[in-house]
């Protein structure tokens, strides 16, 4: 195959139309490049869920209201992959809450464990039905319960059974089953620690979580509350004036070399879309081999936000920098508030000192390029519009 036309990162597969220029995820709109394959497709999805929906830039996608393609009709835009925990002090019960677009902060559907009994809390009663209904077939189709590999907890599954009227668990080694809890291990560093007690919740993909300080914990939570599905026992609820506004607890739980890696791959993508002639610039393996293997000897920064190039209302951008022979390039996400950058070496697509940028406005999925001369002008006009009496 001719180097030239295989896919840009991995250099070995046929490219498709599947890479975002700017993922949508974020605000891009439907342009697509026709350099990358559709195996770094899928391995990017990885590394854009870590940054789009784990980390800050997660937080901030959601305050703002950005959506991808799938659209949650009661919580429009929320934070996910996150743990975010309210305590209710007159009660002292932590609860997992969502939050959503402009910080709009709801109850998770779930049940709680304290001081020996089952309470059931959530945003509405719509959302407490779809609770119990997916709580309802997870217990005909699996009654299976997994806990993922990470750093502090090799991952265990258990699979519960009834026999006669009690119920008992077995470690599980099997296939992989779709219809699963997944437990989450509470974090000893957490503020809330102490007073956090099981819980079987919905995230806002309404999969089942169930929360406990250790698998014990889960063992013994499970089966007391089969025995109250079965006798039909109904359960009460401890919130009845939950504020829509809250003082919470976030807690950030992401991989920051991926999200890096993610953010370089979208300058990348950026210049692939602008200079499709540098593509395959021998020049850009330092930057291609750090998003593809994340080797940490390449050279990125966090910068400060220049006012008349990146505080752009409702946008994000990527700024090129010509400097004699090496280019300069920033990510600035959410109009100046977290920016990237890093340095092609050998790289030279402009004169010396000039300058372009790509601008996505995030509220309307619209993105240009602009040359140096249409930026300069846009950014004037934007400053005249800022300060008309300057």
């Amino acid at each position: 195959m001719n180097p030239e036309s295989s896919c840009v990162y991995c250099k070995t597969n046929s490219p498709n139309r599947s890479e975002h220029v700017f993922p949508f995820g974020l605000g891009g709109e439907n342009i697509f490049l026709d350099c990358v394959c559709a195996d770094c497709n899928n391995k990017f999805s990885r590394l854009e869920m870590e940054l789009i929906q784990k980390s800050i830039i997660g937080l901030m996608r959601s305050e703002v209201g950005i959506e991808g393609y799938s659209k949650n009709k009661n919580h429009p835009s929320p934070f996910k992959k996150s743990t975010i925990l309210f305590h209710d002090e007159s009660s002292n019960i932590v609860y997992e809450v969502g939050q959503s677009k402009g910080f709009e902060v709801y109850l998770r559907p779930q049940i709680v464990y304290f001081n020996g009994d089952f309470f059931i809390e959530g945003a509405s009663d719509n959302d407490l039905v779809l609770l119990s209904k997916v709580f309802i077939k997870w217990i005909r189709t699996s009654l299976l319960v997994v806990e993922l590999p990470s750093v502090n907890s090799p991952g265990t599954s258990v699979q519960f059974q009834k026999i006669g009227a009690e119920y008992s668990w077995e470690s599980y080694t099997g296939p992989r089953k779709r219809n699963k809890i997944i437990f989450k291990r509470m974090n000893k560093d957490d503020k809330f620690y102490k007073l956090l007690t099981t819980r079987l919740f919905l995230d806002d993909e309404d999969n089942l979580y169930i929360r406990a300080k250790s698998i014990e914990d889960v063992t013994a939570f499970i089966p007391e509350l089969l025995k109250i599905v079965d006798i039909k026992k109904p359960l009460n609820s401890f919130s009845k004036n939950f504020s829509s506004s809250p003082v919470i607890n976030v807690a950030f739980d992401f991989d920051p070399l991926m999200c890096e890696r993610a953010i370089v791959k979208i300058g990348l993508n950026a210049f692939f879309h602008c200079y499709p002639r540098e593509r395959y610039n021998l020049f850009l393996k330092p930057a291609i081999e750090f998003v593809l293997e994340g080797k940490s000897h390449f050279n990125r920064f966090f910068d400060r936000g220049m006012k008349r190039i990146d505080g752009i209302e409702d946008a994000h951008s990527i700024s090129f920098f010509q400097h004699d022979d090496n280019l300069l390039l920033r990510v600035n996400l959410f109009s100046g508030q977290f920016i990237l950058a890093f340095w092609l070496n050998g790289i030279s697509v402009m004169q010396p000192s000039e300058h372009s940028a790509v601008d996505i406005n995030y509220r309307k999925r619209h993105l240009r390029f602009l040359t140096m001369n249409d930026l300069l002008y846009d950014r004037a006009q934007r400053e005249i519009k800022r300060n008309p009496n300057a």
